[in-house]
């Protein structure tokens, strides 16, 4: 094995962590805007359930 090999062996490698990294921190962006997403729904029904229970007072 000469050093060139050697060198695209751990040019690829290299690569290859840098995209997991990449994918990895993809897949937890998605998580957190889904936990985003549940909060800002479950927001919203606290809200349409306090809005129902204390209508007759609004209105």
């Amino acid at each position: 094995m000469n050093t060139h090999n050697f060198n695209d062996v751990i040019k690829t490698i290299f690569q290859k962590s840098i995209n997991y990294n990449q994918k990895k921190h993809k897949t937890r962006q998605k998580e957190k805007f889904a936990h985003l997403f549940m909060g800002i729904i479950d927001k919203n029904l606290i809200v349409q359930k306090v809005s129902k229970k204390y209508k007759h007072d609004f209105l």
